[in-house]
């Protein structure tokens, strides 16, 4: 029979490039969906289930690699009743999300998103011309399935938001070692291959811009300021001066934050000080010089919008961060705990170890890969160029440990399964309060 929700979570953290759970919206042809008499088979609130979609949902889960029972057999019942209960689930979900104003989700990640869906789906077919007479065998355009993959990102979007913020308040429940353990035992067998796997700490040495450069970012900032005091629009100002590329062309959005996700000192200090609508005074970070903006407060949480203003970093400037690396680099090789020089990393919030998989490091710089191809566990390596907006910094490493391709242990997946075992068990404890709310009928 299906495996819980927390395999599919524990699946894709293990290994992020599969397809396995995803809603790809697969085109099914109307061949392989026969012929229904459609009904209603729940009603959810104001909202109802028709049968029709209990068989999508199962037409889904079979393009997946599921064994879904064929139609007439003694198991299919089961199949439907439990398919059902999602499609439930989904709905109770939704209709709490909806009447949640704190619950939104941004349309330019649902444009992100529907590209990258669209790209997997013209890559599964072929050719857009190929996707095209597939879904003109339904009577479907493309234009109407691109709509609807746009309505099923975005109810996805909004359930996983309206979970987010609802586990996050919740009360975190404890799970059993036992209970670990037999997850562990029950589906190892499905965890697939472990990668091999390179971990290490490292050094980020950021070319620093000079205080000359950081008073031109803080005029200039000072200027844009003034414009703000004369009623022109902070999102308007920020797409036309803010050198941010990731909120620029969002009108300086963020996103939501609490205290300790991984803000710059300077930032956080600064941004949740605020009260909502108000414009911060300029702020100096290692990136240049902020305007910051609260736009909403919601608990311990706030939506926070900037302009950044960023500090030029010169040639020498480059020079400089450098030398400093090398220096590191020799102190960390006469026993000096890298751990001791990481003040950068704290500030961009990277970890204190990063593990990374040998078959992806085609994926970062060129440099910086090549330095670890060949690695060896206690090797210290660089300085090693790594671009960043701010210029190359210079980073040292330290490699931790190296390790084969092999089957997953206990030990390399426990954490993943009691994070995922907590969070289905609260997501249970949610959508059963919902159930309790809500009138639901069930007519399967």
């Amino acid at each position: 029979m299906r495996h819980a929700p927390t395999l599919i979570l524990l699946t894709l953290a293990l290994n992020p490039s599969s397809g396995y759970g995803q809603d790809t919206g697969a085109v099914t042809p109307a061949s392989a969906r026969g012929e229904l008499v459609d009904r209603v088979v729940a009603v959810v609130g104001d909202s109802v289930v028709m049968h029709t979609q209990v068989q999508e949902e199962l037409l889904r889960m079979q393009a997946q690699g599921m064994a879904v029972p064929a139609r007439n057999s003694p198991e299919r019942a089961e199949w439907e009743r439990n398919a059902l209960n999602d499609l439930v689930s989904q709905l109770l979900l939704l209709q709490a999300a909806a009447g949640d104003s704190l619950v939104t989700v941004e349309e330019g990640r649902i444009e992100t998103t529907l590209a990258q869906t669209w790209d997997q789906q013209v890559e599964t077919f072929g050719t857009e011309a190929r996707l095209r007479e597939a879904l003109e065998s339904e009577g479907r355009t493309l234009l109407q399935y691109r709509a609807q993959l746009r309505d099923e990102i975005r109810r996805s979007l909004l359930i996983q938001r309206y979970l987010q913020l609802r586990v996050g308040e919740a009360r975190t429940l404890p799970v059993e070692e036992s209970d670990i353990r037999a997850f562990f035992e029950r589906e190892r067998e499905r965890l697939g291959e472990r990668p091999a796997t390179l971990t290490f700490r490292q050094v980020f040495v950021m070319p620093s811009p000079s205080d000359e450069a950081m008073e031109e970012a803080a005029s200039e900032a000072e200027r844009i300021r003034a414009l703000l005091d004369e009623g022109e629009d902070f999102a308007d100002l920020a797409r036309r001066y803010s050198a941010d590329p990731g909120s620029q062309q969002l009108g300086g959005d963020l996103g939501w934050f609490r205290l300790g996700s991984g803000l710059v000192k300077e930032f956080e200090d600064a941004a949740f000080s605020l009260r909502p609508g108000v414009v911060s005074p300029v702020v100096r970070t290692m990136y240049g010089a902020h305007l910051i903006k609260v736009e909403r407060v919601r608990g311990a949480e706030r939506k926070i919008h900037h302009i950044l203003i960023a500090a030029a970093v010169t040639p020498e400037d480059a020079v400089q961060a450098r030398t400093r690396a090398e220096e590191i680099l020799g102190q960390v090789r006469a026993g000096a705990p890298i751990s001791n020089f990481t003040e950068a990393q704290r500030q961009m919030d990277l970890p204190d170890s990063v593990s990374i998989e040998r078959t992806r490091l085609d994926q970062y710089p060129t440099a910086f890969a090549a330095a670890l191809q060949s690695a060896s566990p206690g090797e210290i390596i660089g300085p090693v160029a790594f671009p960043t907006q701010q210029g190359d910094a210079q980073v040292v490493i330290q490699v931790l440990d190296v390790r084969s391709a092999g089957e997953y242990t206990y030990e390399d997946v426990r954490d993943l399964i009691q994070t995922n075992l907590r969070n289905e068990r609260t997501q249970e404890r949610i959508l059963a309060d919902l159930r309790a709310r809500t009138y639901v009928e069930i007519r399967l």
